[in-house]
Protein backbone atom coordinates (compact mmCIF):
# COMPACT_ATOMS: atom_id res chain seq x y z
CA UNK A 1 0.00 0.00 0.00
CA UNK A 2 2.45 2.16 0.52
CA UNK A 3 3.92 2.44 -3.15
CA UNK A 4 0.02 3.68 -4.28
CA UNK A 5 -0.01 6.12 -1.58
CA UNK A 6 2.51 7.59 -3.12
CA UNK A 7 1.43 7.22 -6.24
CA UNK A 8 -1.60 9.27 -4.98
CA UNK A 9 0.39 11.66 -3.26
CA UNK A 10 2.22 12.46 -6.29
CA UNK A 11 -0.53 12.63 -8.83
CA UNK A 12 -2.12 15.92 -6.34
CA UNK A 13 0.94 16.93 -5.65
CA UNK A 14 2.04 17.56 -9.67
CA UNK A 15 0.59 17.56 -12.94
CA UNK A 16 2.57 15.41 -14.93
CA UNK A 17 0.83 12.10 -16.21
CA UNK A 18 3.34 9.49 -14.58
CA UNK A 19 1.95 9.22 -11.66
CA UNK A 20 -1.70 8.78 -13.56
CA UNK A 21 0.46 5.78 -15.20
CA UNK A 22 2.03 4.00 -12.48
CA UNK A 23 -1.45 4.45 -10.03
CA UNK A 24 -3.47 2.72 -12.78
CA UNK A 25 -0.45 0.29 -13.85
CA UNK A 26 -0.79 -0.60 -9.77
CA UNK A 27 -4.60 -0.82 -9.08
CA UNK A 28 -4.92 -3.30 -11.59
CA UNK A 29 -2.12 -5.52 -10.48
CA UNK A 30 -3.82 -5.25 -6.89
CA UNK A 31 -7.28 -6.59 -8.56
CA UNK A 32 -8.84 -3.26 -8.95
CA UNK A 33 -8.77 -2.87 -13.07
CA UNK A 34 -11.94 -0.91 -13.24
CA UNK A 35 -9.62 1.87 -11.11
CA UNK A 36 -6.84 1.02 -13.03
CA UNK A 37 -8.34 2.48 -16.44
CA UNK A 38 -9.29 5.03 -15.21
CA UNK A 39 -6.11 6.37 -13.99
CA UNK A 40 -4.29 5.25 -17.19
CA UNK A 41 -7.03 7.25 -19.73
CA UNK A 42 -5.91 10.26 -17.66
CA UNK A 43 -2.22 9.37 -18.06
CA UNK A 44 -3.16 9.53 -21.88
CA UNK A 45 -5.08 12.57 -21.75
CA UNK A 46 -2.34 14.27 -20.41
CA UNK A 47 1.10 12.81 -22.13
CA UNK A 48 -0.55 13.63 -26.01
CA UNK A 49 3.16 14.20 -27.48
CA UNK A 50 4.42 11.62 -25.63
CA UNK A 51 7.08 13.31 -24.31
CA UNK A 52 6.46 11.90 -20.60
CA UNK A 53 10.50 10.13 -19.64
CA UNK A 54 8.57 6.98 -17.82
CA UNK A 55 6.05 6.21 -20.05
CA UNK A 56 4.32 6.50 -23.95
CA UNK A 57 1.21 6.38 -24.99
CA UNK A 58 1.57 2.70 -26.35
CA UNK A 59 2.29 1.69 -23.25
CA UNK A 60 -0.80 3.25 -21.72
CA UNK A 61 -2.67 1.81 -24.32
CA UNK A 62 -1.31 -1.80 -24.21
CA UNK A 63 -2.16 -2.05 -20.14
CA UNK A 64 -5.66 -0.49 -20.75
CA UNK A 65 -5.91 -3.48 -23.32
CA UNK A 66 -4.99 -6.04 -20.33
CA UNK A 67 -7.42 -4.20 -18.38
CA UNK A 68 -10.25 -4.77 -19.99
CA UNK A 69 -9.44 -8.53 -21.10
CA UNK A 70 -9.34 -8.93 -17.28
CA UNK A 71 -12.79 -7.21 -16.71
CA UNK A 72 -14.31 -9.36 -19.72
CA UNK A 73 -14.12 -6.40 -22.25
CA UNK A 74 -12.72 -8.23 -25.32
CA UNK A 75 -13.87 -5.16 -27.80
CA UNK A 76 -12.33 -2.35 -25.85
CA UNK A 77 -9.36 -4.43 -25.42
CA UNK A 78 -8.80 -5.16 -29.08
CA UNK A 79 -9.82 -1.16 -29.90
CA UNK A 80 -6.33 -0.58 -26.72
CA UNK A 81 -4.23 -2.64 -28.38
CA UNK A 82 -4.93 -1.25 -31.76
CA UNK A 83 -4.60 2.29 -30.60
CA UNK A 84 -1.29 0.86 -29.05
CA UNK A 85 0.10 0.15 -32.52
CA UNK A 86 -1.03 3.53 -33.67
CA UNK A 87 1.02 5.04 -31.86
CA UNK A 88 4.32 2.37 -31.86
CA UNK A 89 3.21 -0.23 -34.77
CA UNK A 90 6.08 -2.68 -33.74
CA UNK A 91 4.79 -3.16 -30.22
CA UNK A 92 5.23 -7.12 -30.03
CA UNK A 93 2.91 -6.83 -26.71
CA UNK A 94 0.06 -5.09 -28.46
CA UNK A 95 0.42 -7.07 -31.78
CA UNK A 96 0.20 -10.65 -30.00
CA UNK A 97 -2.43 -9.88 -27.39
CA UNK A 98 -4.32 -8.02 -30.34
CA UNK A 99 -3.53 -11.73 -32.27
CA UNK A 100 -4.76 -13.66 -29.16
CA UNK A 101 -8.08 -11.49 -29.56
CA UNK A 102 -8.68 -12.14 -32.94
CA UNK A 103 -8.15 -15.61 -32.99
CA UNK A 104 -10.74 -15.92 -30.32
CA UNK A 105 -13.39 -14.08 -32.16
CA UNK A 106 -12.61 -16.69 -35.13
CA UNK A 107 -10.56 -14.02 -36.96
CA UNK A 108 -7.88 -16.87 -37.52
CA UNK A 109 -6.66 -15.31 -41.37
CA UNK A 110 -6.04 -11.37 -39.06
CA UNK A 111 -4.61 -12.94 -36.57
CA UNK A 112 -2.07 -15.33 -38.29
CA UNK A 113 -1.36 -12.04 -40.57
CA UNK A 114 0.19 -10.45 -37.14
CA UNK A 115 1.89 -13.24 -35.86
CA UNK A 116 3.56 -13.71 -38.92
CA UNK A 117 4.63 -9.91 -38.87
CA UNK A 118 5.75 -10.20 -35.66
CA UNK A 119 7.54 -13.45 -35.86
CA UNK A 120 9.44 -11.99 -38.89
CA UNK A 121 10.90 -8.93 -36.55
CA UNK A 122 11.44 -11.25 -33.40
CA UNK A 123 11.88 -14.82 -34.28
CA UNK A 124 12.62 -16.11 -30.67
CA UNK A 125 9.81 -14.38 -28.73
CA UNK A 126 8.75 -17.95 -27.71
CA UNK A 127 5.41 -16.54 -26.40
CA UNK A 128 4.16 -15.28 -30.06
CA UNK A 129 5.07 -19.02 -30.84
CA UNK A 130 2.41 -19.97 -28.12
CA UNK A 131 -0.50 -17.87 -29.82
CA UNK A 132 0.26 -18.72 -33.17
CA UNK A 133 -0.11 -22.51 -32.37
CA UNK A 134 -3.10 -21.65 -30.31
CA UNK A 135 -4.19 -19.99 -33.99
CA UNK A 136 -3.62 -22.82 -35.53
CA UNK A 137 -5.27 -25.06 -33.29
CA UNK A 138 -8.53 -23.26 -33.74
CA UNK A 139 -8.11 -23.75 -37.41
CA UNK A 140 -7.50 -27.77 -37.16
CA UNK A 141 -3.37 -27.00 -38.19
CA UNK A 142 -2.77 -29.59 -36.01
CA UNK A 143 0.36 -30.10 -37.37
CA UNK A 144 1.40 -26.26 -37.82
CA UNK A 145 0.19 -26.29 -34.08
CA UNK A 146 2.66 -28.85 -33.40
CA UNK A 147 5.83 -26.87 -34.73
CA UNK A 148 5.04 -23.80 -32.99
CA UNK A 149 4.59 -25.46 -30.21
CA UNK A 150 7.73 -27.06 -30.37
CA UNK A 151 9.37 -24.02 -31.88
CA UNK A 152 8.02 -21.86 -28.09
CA UNK A 153 9.80 -25.45 -26.64
CA UNK A 154 12.86 -25.55 -28.56
CA UNK A 155 13.49 -21.09 -27.52
CA UNK A 156 12.16 -21.50 -24.24
CA UNK A 157 12.51 -25.30 -22.91
CA UNK A 158 10.25 -24.21 -19.40
CA UNK A 159 7.87 -22.44 -21.56
CA UNK A 160 4.65 -24.46 -19.64
CA UNK A 161 1.63 -23.78 -22.40
CA UNK A 162 3.07 -25.06 -25.18
CA UNK A 163 4.42 -28.41 -23.09
CA UNK A 164 0.53 -28.80 -22.25
CA UNK A 165 -0.82 -28.01 -25.46
CA UNK A 166 1.21 -30.87 -27.45
CA UNK A 167 0.49 -33.28 -24.38
CA UNK A 168 -3.15 -32.02 -24.89
CA UNK A 169 -3.23 -32.05 -29.03
CA UNK A 170 -3.18 -36.00 -28.09
CA UNK A 171 -6.54 -35.67 -27.40
CA UNK A 172 -7.48 -34.44 -30.68
CA UNK A 173 -6.27 -36.79 -32.77
CA UNK A 174 -7.91 -39.53 -30.91
CA UNK A 175 -11.18 -37.37 -30.25
CA UNK A 176 -11.53 -35.61 -33.15
CA UNK A 177 -14.65 -33.78 -32.19
CA UNK A 178 -12.80 -32.41 -29.22
CA UNK A 179 -13.75 -28.89 -28.54
CA UNK A 180 -10.43 -26.35 -28.95
CA UNK A 181 -11.95 -24.92 -25.53
CA UNK A 182 -11.11 -28.41 -23.49
CA UNK A 183 -7.64 -27.23 -24.39
CA UNK A 184 -5.05 -25.22 -22.08
CA UNK A 185 -5.54 -22.13 -24.02
CA UNK A 186 -2.24 -20.52 -24.82
CA UNK A 187 -3.62 -17.18 -26.28
CA UNK A 188 -3.73 -15.91 -22.79
CA UNK A 189 0.13 -14.40 -22.23
CA UNK A 190 0.46 -13.16 -18.94
CA UNK A 191 2.19 -9.80 -18.96
CA UNK A 192 4.97 -11.36 -16.76
CA UNK A 193 5.72 -14.12 -19.67
CA UNK A 194 5.79 -11.41 -22.45
CA UNK A 195 8.24 -9.31 -20.42
CA UNK A 196 10.47 -12.46 -20.30
CA UNK A 197 10.19 -13.62 -23.34
CA UNK A 198 11.20 -9.86 -24.81
CA UNK A 199 13.57 -9.62 -22.57
CA UNK A 200 15.47 -12.84 -23.64
CA UNK A 201 14.61 -11.39 -27.20
CA UNK A 202 16.98 -8.33 -26.83
CA UNK A 203 19.45 -9.83 -24.81
CA UNK A 204 19.88 -12.34 -28.49
CA UNK A 205 20.68 -9.21 -30.16
CA UNK A 206 22.59 -7.54 -28.41
CA UNK A 207 24.68 -10.50 -28.05
CA UNK A 208 25.56 -11.00 -31.64
CA UNK A 209 26.12 -6.90 -32.04
CA UNK A 210 28.88 -7.63 -29.83
CA UNK A 211 30.46 -10.67 -31.77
Amino acid sequence: MGAMKSFYKARYLERGPSPAFFLGHLLTEKGKPDMGVKYLEEAIRKNPRDEAADFDRADAYEQIGRTNELLGHPQRAEKAYRLALSTRPDSPVASNNLAGLLSERGALKGANSILEKLLTRYPRLDMAWVTLGANRLRSRNLEGARVAFETALNINPNNVPSRENLSSMEKMVLMPRTKITDLPNGVKVSEEEMKRSLAEQRALFSNSKRV
